[in-house]
């Protein structure tokens, strides 16, 4: 794979920009994410963020904003988006 043979700090800049990057695409091994991940915090906290984000667009749940928790049966924000 191309991504191999890059250093853990030019994937890190490649994968902190999210928006423009499908991580299934440029990452296929999700295993070699996983270290990349470990290794470094800020990635690991965008990418769960990330992971999150879409868990509640897919269960269609938003964060309430007076107690923080989830509240399921309401339509996503763009803002968590």
């Amino acid at each position: 794979m191309i991504l191999d043979g890059l250093s853990l700090e030019v994937m890190r800049e490649v994968l902190l920009d999210l928006p423009t990057v499908d991580i299934i695409q440029t990452v296929k091994c999700t295993r070699r994410l996983y270290y990349f991940a470990k290794a470094d915090k800020a990635l690991g906290r965008r990418l769960q963020n990330r992971v999150f984000r879409f868990w509640l667009h897919l269960g269609n749940s938003e964060i309430c904003e007076n107690c923080k928790k989830l509240a399921r049966n309401f339509t996503i924000s763009n803002s968590l988006l």
